[in-house]
């Protein structure tokens, strides 16, 4: 037979069984709702990677096109530079054939 205080007893567990079955249900509910929001800050992520992705894109084709500009820029001011050193020097021999009496030195 079982002890007169066993009901007792038996009831008590049943108790604290249903309490914890209340705190595993609040524990399910809010791991739910934690890894919702770790699923909506991965979203978040993802989204913000792309748009950082597509910026560093547009940079990257931005400063190659500015590379090339720079190089043809380069290239511009070489030949100018040239163009110059030729007037220059034809300026200069015209000056001496003035200067000279038209006698080339």
């Amino acid at each position: 037979m079982l002890p007169p205080d066993a009901e007792a007893r038996f009831r008590k567990i049943e108790d604290n069984l249903a309490v914890a079955a209340e705190l595993l249900t609040r524990f399910e509910r809010r791991s739910d709702d934690r890894f919702s929001n770790v699923e909506a800050v991965q979203a978040a992520m993802a989204h913000w990677l792309e748009e950082v992705s597509e910026k560093v894109n547009i940079l990257t084709n931005a400063q190659i096109e500015s590379r090339q500009a720079m190089a043809k820029l380069h290239e511009r001011v070489e030949r100018t530079s040239e163009v110059v050193d030729r007037l220059s020097q034809t300026v200069d021999r015209y000056l001496r054939s003035r200067t000279n009496g038209g006698q080339p030195n």
